[in-house]
Order: C-alpha cells, then structure tokens, then sequence
C-alpha cells in the first residue's frame, strides 16, 4: 500500500525528514506556529505537530518542500487543497485554519491535530471489517464525500490512507477524509497544476477515467474510488491489482472485480454498481450511493453510526425538496423511514383545527390516517415548538400505540413563534379524545 499523507500523528515510528534540513523545534512559522516534531511525510513534504501560539492549542502544519527543482505548480496544488478542505463544512472532513507561505517560499497548510490511525493501518492489522462494521465505520466519509460535491469539489484521491479514524475525546471513532491536494473544483476557473493528460490519483481506486488521464473527470469518479474502498474493507484486497502500475492500470480499465460472494447481495450490488466502467451506470450520486448503503443497515437493525449518529435523521437521506412545512415519516415493518409530506399541512394545524378535541382527533387522523397504513412508528418534524404539539397528536392519532419521535426544528425558518396552544375545554365522556388520552 501506498505510504499515507495525513494531518494527524500516526502510530509507530516516526516519519524520515524530508530532504530540505529539518527544522528545528524552534522554528516559527508565519511568527504564528511553532514547530515541535514531524509526524508525517508524504511526496509533497512533511506534517507537524506544531503549537499556534496565539490559540495556545496543538495543530497539523503540513510543509511543503521545495528547491530550486520544485515546479512552481506545488505552491498552487497546496493552495487548492487548502481552499478545496476548507469550503467544506463536514465533521467528517479535516478542518483547515490556515495557509500562505514561508519566508522561504514553502508553502504550507494549519490544520486540526488528530490521534489515531489511518483506514490503511486498520486494514493491515485487521484484514478486512464484517459487513456492518465497514458501513458503519464509513458512512459518515460518504457524507463528506456528498457535501464536497455539492459544494463543487472532487477529491480525485480517495484511499485507505487519506481516511483517517480519529479518537476523539468521548473516545469514540470519527472518520475523517484527509488530503485534498489533487481535489478539483467543479466551478473555478482552470488552473494548470498537473501536465496535460497527466493520471491523477492512486492507481488501486483510480477510476478508468482517471486512468485515462480525461480531462472532463467529474465526482462519479469519487464514487468508484469510495466504492474500491468499500469493496477491500469488505474483502480484504482492493478490486483491481497487478505486479506493477502498468498492470494496475489496465486491470482498472479492461478487469471486473471478483464478486462479493461472502456478504449479502444487496449489499454486494450496491459497491458493485459504484464500480462500473461506464459512469453513467454507477449511482446518480455520492448521495444516492449512501442513503442505499444505509438503508441496508437499517434493515440489519442497526440505527446509528460509528459516531453514534442516528442514520435515519442522516443528510443521507434526501428531504424531499422545499415546500412542505410538516415533514411525517413513517417507520415500515422493514425498518425503511418513509418521508410522508404534506405541503401545508403544519399551518393548516396551527390555523384551522377545531377547538374541541374530539373533532381534532378525527380530523387530524382523515388527513394523514391513510398515508401511514401498516406504520409501526412515527416520526414527526416540525419547524416550531408550539406545532410540536399539534404534530404529537397527528402521531397518535395515526398509530396510538407506535413510539413517536419529534424532529428538531427544520431548516425551513418560521417567521415568528406561534401562540402557545389553548387549553381544551372539558370534553363530554363520549369524546374520542377521551379514549385517547394518558
């Protein structure tokens, strides 16, 4: 495997120094970051530790060398990757704080210090993951790699060494995806850092139409790239491989991978389809791709992320477009959540609802009773507290028994806080409010 380039310590021995004289501890850079200790080396230069002084913290300064055979393009690829991160608001993605150059002409990047290990190194240690773990695990880079598209940036080099499993303080894992260098963004305007025709990536999880070295690759090439990754945590050995780059390369473009014969066939064809020579038969998205990886684990029965992230309130999942004011998702008897959305319908409950229960209960139930049939659990959003209420009661209304969850406030802004709802009058014994009540 490749040697990893990461913004974090890694574990082991560290890193050779790179060929310009090392640094020494007391170096500053910017009059800002003080060097401490390499942590990490790559083909662009070295990664270390460093204390902002004027933050009082630990960071990553990647430094970058260069000599008098440097071609002036480096200084500009470090600008863009440091650009590229740093546009992307993601807590999967490395956050960057800063870049510029030394009085040297170095360029470098300021970013979060992370501990734990590479995706590469847990590999090597572990073979392979079991098929829960893996989505687990790696869903949330999937999340990252969604928001960068929408965001106009493809990462171009995707592998088990630029995701990084941090530990964070709580102690639990969160990926992260490292190393924009090569990232392209999708609505700048040109700028000539490689060669024309040059191949950019790893040749592994290249997609063919990076290894033909196209001009017009796009962020389906992500997605193959994420989908050899998924393939070799779930396998134990990338999907294409070869005695030499050469080798590599034409297994890329001419090869199909072995199948997935070990895992479950949903499962299996959902990372295949990401692998598919022609682009235009993979997933439509990084984001289509992720919300089919987890709605598989949900049918497995499992609800959250490494992160402890519920995967059903996931930006995996689409929101059904702008619009409705109400969203109402029913969980089916095979764990799916089904957006059920009503434009409308949380204004019509705030402004019109009769003021005796017993009429509420049956309106609120003829609205939306028919939508959830066969639900076993109801999940309501709403974007104001005092409709909270009102969505309660359309839950119950439609399924007395199912557990009911009350979304966070949606995106969607309400122009002011709505009156806190009115005290029912007594109802008559017969009401069917009052079969429903606690």
């Amino acid at each position: 495997m490749s040697e990893p380039t990461f913004a974090c310590r890694p574990r082991g021995h560290a890193e050779p120094a790179p060929r310009r004289s090392r640094p020494t501890p007391t170096r500053v850079i910017a009059e800002r970051y003080e060097l401490i200790e390499p942590i990490g080396s790559g083909g662009m230069g070295t990664v270390w530790r460093a204390r902002d002084r004027h933050l009082a913290i630990e960071v990553a300064v990647k430094l970058v060398t260069v000599d008098a055979d440097t071609p002036p393009t480096v200084s500009r690829r470090v600008l863009v990757e440091a650009r590229a991160a740093a546009k992307i608001r993601h807590a999967s993605t490395v956050r960057v704080f800063g870049s510029g150059l030394t009085e040297e002409q170095e360029p470098y990047v300021v970013m979060e210090l992370l501990s734990g290990e590479s995706l590469e190194e847990r590999l090597e240690r572990d073979h392979r993951l079991e098929a829960v773990d893996a989505l687990k695990l790696l869903l949330p880079v999937v999340g990252a790699v969604a928001a960068a598209h929408e965001m106009g940036v493809i990462h171009r080099d995707i592998k088990p060494s630029n995701i990084f499993l941090s530990t964070e303080s709580t102690g639990r894992t969160r990926p992260k995806l490292l190393d924009f260098g090569i990232a392209k963004h999708l609505d700048a305007a040109p700028v000539n850092v490689t060669m024309p025709g040059a191949i950019l990536g790893t040749p592994s999880y290249m997609s063919p139409e990076q290894a033909r070295g196209q001009a017009d690759v796009d962020a389906r090439s992500d997605q193959w790239s994420l989908a050899a990754v998924f393939y070799e945590v779930l396998a134990g050995e990338p999907p294409f491989g070869g005695d030499n780059y050469n080798a590599v390369i034409a297994a890329v473009l001419v090869d199909e991978p072995r199948p997935l014969d070990h895992i479950d066939p949903e499962l299996g064809d959902i990372v295949m389809r990401g692998l598919r020579k022609e682009r235009h038969e993979r997933w439509p998205s990084m984001r289509a791709m992720g919300e089919a990886l987890a709605r598989w684990l949900l049918r497995q029965g499992h609800e959250h992320d490494v992160t402890a992230s519920a995967l059903r309130m996931s930006s995996l999942f689409p929101s059904g477009g702008p619009g409705p004011s109400l969203r109402v998702t029913a969980n089916t008897s095979d764990g799916l959540a089904v957006p059920l959305r009503v434009a409308g319908l949380k204004a019509a409950l705030r402004d019109s609802l009769p003021p005796r229960r017993t009429t509420r209960w049956a309106w609120a139930a003829a609205i939306v009773g028919g939508l959830t049939a066969g639900a076993s659990s109801v999940l309501v959003g709403t974007s104001s507290p005092a409709t909270s209420l009102e969505a309660g009661m359309v839950a119950a209304a439609i399924a007395p028994s199912a557990p009911l969850l009350v979304a966070p406030a949606s995106p969607e802004a309400s122009p002011e806080a709505s009156p806190p709802p009115r005290p029912p009058p007594p109802a008559s014994s017969s009401s069917h409010a009052d079969a429903k009540r606690p």
